[in-house]
């Protein structure tokens, strides 16, 4: 775990990540949520997530985590691309920017096929698996 992590309760209201729509490479927060960022309520409407940026190989699995700072804006970072047989550690995944709050994770495994390009791949791609998940951490 990275030094300038801490976990701490910041949701006022939850977003929900999902993939925009059939066929897209974004992802999308369905719901309208409020973070406490640096001490500041930030209302966020539902709307696209930042584009996924990077690759990954096939065989290989990636985390990004969506984060929002006290102005309300949205940026994505990359994990580390990681050999899917040995599975993902703490270290692997993208550490929370200072004075932000990572307010989902969006896995990708890239088990077969051709390389995953993020904001071009499709998300519901049969090669892929991908898990949404919203997250609590903000950075020191």
């Amino acid at each position: 775990m990275s030094a300038k992590t801490e976990f701490s309760l910041q949701f006022l209201i939850n977003p929900t990540l999902a993939i925009k729509t059939g066929s897209s490479a974004l992802v999308k927060s369905s719901n309208a949520f409020q973070v406490l960022v640096a001490n500041t309520v930030v209302n966020v409407a539902a709307s696209d997530m930042p584009a996924l940026t990077g690759t990954i190989p096939t065989a290989y699995t990636s985390t990004y985590a969506f984060q929002v700072d006290s102005a309300g804006a949205l940026t994505v970072v990359k994990g580390n691309n990681v050999l899917t047989a040995t599975g993902l550690s703490l270290s692997d995944l993208p550490a929370t920017d200072r004075n932000k709050v990572t307010i989902g994770l969006v896995t990708v495994v890239n088990a077969t096929g051709s390389t995953f390009t993020g904001g071009t791949t499709a998300l519901d791609t049969a090669s892929l698996t991908v898990y949404y998940s919203n997250v609590n951490v903000s950075g020191l």
